[in-house]
């Protein structure tokens, strides 16, 4: 299975774009909690991001 034509992405796709079309969060977006915090600074990300904020 060619994943770039499944996707519409070109063959020299940068990580951004093929993240954006398999609907991956971002580099940045990764960084943070979804209470807003960076996970280092927020003592329950594991919780929040199991289940939710």
């Amino acid at each position: 299975m060619n994943y770039y034509k499944e996707f519409n992405l070109e063959e020299n796709a940068t990580e951004d774009q093929i993240r954006s079309a398999v609907g991956a969060p971002s580099i940045e977006e990764e960084k943070y909690c979804l209470c807003g915090k960076l996970h280092e600074d927020c003592n329950e990300n594991y919780e929040h991001m199991t289940s939710g904020v």
